[in-house]
Order: C-alpha cells, then sequence, then structure tokens
C-alpha cells in the first residue's frame, strides 16, 4: 500500500523509485514461486497469482504510464512485466499506447510486458505490436517481434508482418524473428518458403535458428524438400547450423535423412554427433538401418555421444539386439550417465543375454543409486525373460529365476544400506 501512494507522489523520482520496487518486489516473489513450484497444481499455482499483492499497485502503474516523466513511465511498464499476467487485460490498451511513446525505451519496455501477458491477455495488443514491427528503433522492432512470438494463435493477424521480418537488412531482427517463428511451432507454418530461404543467410546466427524453427513446424514441413534442405546444412561450415539441422531432422523424421545423419555421426564435432544420434533414435523405425553405426558411436570420445547413442538404441527396441554387446561394455563406462543409459536400454531392448544379465547384476554394486534402480529394474526383466526361454531350474518351476532376483534385491538393499553416505561420480 505504500509503495502504490508513492506512485501518486508529486516527485517524479519518488514515483520511480515507487514503480522500480514493485518490479523488484515481483521478481523476487516470482523467483520464490519457481524454487517452490515442485508438486503445485496448475489450478493453484494461478490462484496464487490471483491473489497476489501487488495487483493492488497495478492501477497505479496504469495511471504511471501516461506519466510525463519518461523513467516513471519506462519503470511502470518494467513493474507490470514483473507482476507479469495476473494483472489482467485491463492493463494491455495501456502498455498496447505505450508502443507509440517518444521514448523507444518506453516502447521496448511496453513490449516486453505485454509479451509476459501471452496471448491470453495481450492479443488485442497484435495490430499495435504489428506497427511496431516498422519502427525506426532496432531494439523496439525486436521487442516486438519477440512479443508476437509469446502470443501463439493469437498472432495470425500479424504473422506475414512478422515472417517478412526474415528479409529484414538487420541480421539481429531476421534472428529474432526466426526465434519467434521457432517458438510459434505448427502456428508458423506459413513461414516455411521464407525459413528455407534463411537457410541460405550470410549470418550464421540466422541460419541455426532457422533450422530449428524449420523443425518445429509439425508434420506438415516433414517433406522430401524441406529434409534435403536440411540435410545439405549438415555440412555446413559452423558447428551450430550443423547440429540445429540435425535436431530439425529428428524432429521432422523424415526417413530421407537418414543417410545423412549417419554421416553427421561422423561429424568432427561433438554436438553434432550428439544431436545426430538422437534424432535417429527419435525417428525409430524409419532410421533402423543406422543401428550398426549408433553401436559404434557408443565407443565416442565423448561421454554425452556415448550416453545419446545408448538412450536412442534403447529406443528401437527389440530390433536393436545387436547392440546388446556395446551397451553391456557401457556399463562399466567411467561416466555416470552414460552407464545409467546403457543399463535402460538393455531393459527396453529385452534380448537376455547371458552377459548383459551378469554386467547388469555387477552394476547393482555401482557408487550411484541411479544407475543402481536402472540395473535392477533391467535386471529383473533379462532374468525373468531369461528363464521364460528354458533357463529355469531342473525342476522347471521358475524356482532359480525368482531366487535370482530376490537375491539381486537382497543385494542392492544391502549395498544401498552401507553406501549412503557415498558420492555419484565412479572414482
Amino acid at each position: 500500500p505504500a509503495l502504490a501512494f508513492c506512485l501518486k507522489d508529486e516527485n517524479p523520482l519518488r514515483r520511480r523509485s515507487a514503480a522500480a520496487a514493485l518490479a523488484h518486489i515481483a521478481d523476487f516473489m516470482a523467483l520464490s514461486r519457481s524454487t517452490s513450484a515442485s508438486g503445485v497444481s496448475e489450478s493453484d499455482s494461478r490462484d496464487k497469482e490471483r491473489s497476489n499483492p501487488l495487483v493492488a499497485a497495478v492501477p497505479g502503474l496504469i495511471t504511471c504510464l501516461e506519466d510525463p516523466n519518461e523513467s516513471v513511465r519506462k519503470a511502470s511498464a518494467q513493474a507490470l512485466e514483473q507482476i507479469g499476467p495476473c494483472v489482467g487485460k485491463a492493463v494491455v490498451p495501456s502498455l498496447a499506447a505505450c508502443l507509440s511513446d517518444s521514448s523507444e525505451e518506453v516502447r521496448c519496455a511496453a513490449a516486453a510486458a505485454l509479451e509476459k501477458m501471452g496471448g491470453d491477455h495481450a492479443a488485442s495488443a497484435v495490430p499495435a505490436l504489428a506497427q511496431c514491427l516498422k519502427d525506426d528503433n532496432v531494439s523496439v522492432r525486436k521487442a516486438a517481434i519477440s512479443a508476437l512470438g509469446h502470443l501463439g494463435p493469437a498472432v495470425k493477424p500479424a504473422l506475414s508482418e512478422l515472417i517478412a521480418c526474415l528479409h529484414n537488412s538487420n541480421f539481429s531482427v531476421r534472428c529474432t524473428a526466426a526465434e519467434s517463428l521457432q517458438r510459434l511451432g505448427p502456428f508458423a507454418i506459413s513461414a516455411l518458403p521464407a525459413l528455407l530461404k534463411c537457410m541460405h543467410d550470410e549470418n550464421v546466427g540466422v541460419r541455426t535458428v532457422a533450422a530449428a524453427a524449420l523443425g518445429t513446424l509439425g508434420s506438415y514441413a516433414a517433406s522430401a524438400t524441406v529434409a534435403e534442405a536440411l540435410c545439405r546444412t549438415l555440412t555446413d561450415s559452423h558447428e551450430g547450423v550443423r547440429a540445429a539441422s540435425a535436431a530439425a531432422l529428428g524432429n521432422l523424421g523424415h526417413a530421407s535423412a537418414v543417410p545423412a545423419l549417419v554421416e553427421a555421426l561422423k561429424d568432427i564435432n561433438e554436438d553434432v554427433r550428439r544431436a545426430s544420434a538422437a534424432a535417429l533414435g527419435q525417428m525409430r523405425e524409419a532410421a533402423v538401418s543406422a543401428i550398426p553405426q549408433l553401436h559404434k558411436a557408443l565407443k565416442d570420445t565423448n561421454e554425452d555421444v556415448r550416453k545419446v547413442a545408448a538412450t536412442s538404441l534403447g529406443l528401437f527396441g527389440a530390433v536393436a539386439s545387436g547392440a546388446v554387446p556395446g551397451l553391456t561394455v557401457c556399463l562399466s563406462d567411467t561416466t555416470v550417465s552414460v552407464r545409467k543409459a546403457a543399463a535402460v536400454a538393455l531393459g527396453q531392448i529385452g534380448h537376455p543375454s547371458r552377459g548383459a544379465i551378469c554386467a547388469l547384476n555387477e552394476r547393482l554394486k555401482d557408487p550411484n543409486e541411479g544407475v543402481r534402480k536402472a540395473s535392477l529394474k533391467s535386471y529383473e526383466l533379462l532374468h525373468r525373460r531369461r528363464m521364460e526361454r528354458g533357463g529355469c531350474g531342473p525342476g522347471g518351476d521358475g524356482t532359480e529365476s525368482a531366487n535370482g532376483i530376490a537375491a539381486a534385491l537382497l543385494r542392492l538393499a544391502e549395498i544401498m544400506d552401507s553406501e549412503d553416505d557415498r558420492g555419484d561420480t565412479w572414482a
């Protein structure tokens, strides 16, 4: 209440300070909510937003958006941004009016506040934001582009203007436009031709984001033409473009991209190799022919590539049984995440080889709890499956299977009891 009262002070410095203080409080409250959000339902979260005590200061902040002092207007817009959607739709017309403010800083702050509101609240501001795409100031244009990218389906009336920004002479504007279209995903399918042209942009950042955006357009973009364009950029001179292209191909899932992705598993850059391995796993049935190359990737010098290769092999299921030997070796990898991924993958593939079962049994004494749990789950599955295939005891009553699993459970319990104070790294 005191800060809300200060917004009416005759001293502009005090009005600005009050608005800035409200912004800081809102930022702190948002941080507190994010750290305690675990286990809170979406409806409870909305209730907390609606009960935000800062909402009482919103009328004063709206009034300050018309303050004769530029710094007060800017601080008020920033405060409304930090308070967020709980301010309601009533503030949108005033923020939209600020998009034509004489100060570019106020225009930027207003666009940022509308971005925070989202499409459910700020849809009525779309025409004003579209007008800002022609602003003389680059920062204002970028702020408006970014805001439109957060409005979802509500952006439709301004979509053609947003797409046109991909041809702007300023590379940072083109890059921001591609980022917004990426965020809009399938809603921006009409941007497909323009994004394909951006794959030839002279700027690395534009090419990278354009590739990522193509991967978010959904099934309508999963054509041979798009796949061919992304396959070409798998050989781009910049690793960021190559990695983004691989990820996009994985999202689109076009089978024609498999040979190029397999070749990219040999890329000199580990990020490209990792993205290619992940993409092949996403494609599953369409990429079965890549299983031998993913098997080889389990020996990659980079731990993240090994982990992703193991994860991808697991996604193929039983058809990847030929990779079981390599995954079994990965159970002894020096990196925790690789060992865990290999244990999970062996269970997903479900091939009950004796070597895999014995190796999983050994991992029940792994220093890392996550590895132990993953190993136990896969061990139980494979051990039971092996017994079902004729590996039961002499009496054929499954006693050996039951005893084996019971022994593994007992062993794991003993290890966990005695090693609670051990670290999560492999010595």
